[in-house]
């Protein structure tokens, strides 16, 4: 048995394809079009720069707590 590949078919992958700015009452931000592939399955997701920083701010607190 391969345990590489069923390792690599479990882990997804991450990447930012492109971005494009909105406005929305008078207030610009960016949205981010996220690809994220596992196995044979593919899909999108949008999100927002604000988003990718909370994320990165709870996990920051997450790893300096333990």
């Amino acid at each position: 048995m391969d345990y590489n590949m069923d390792y690599k078919e479990s882990c997804p992958s991450v990447s930012i394809p492109s971005s494009d700015e909105h406005r929305e009452k008078k207030k610009r931000f960016t949205v981010y079009k996220v690809l994220v592939s596992m196995g044979r399955s593919e899909w999108f997701v949008f999100r927002r720069y604000a988003e990718f920083d909370k994320l990165y701010n709870t996990h920051r607190d997450y790893l300096n707590r333990t």
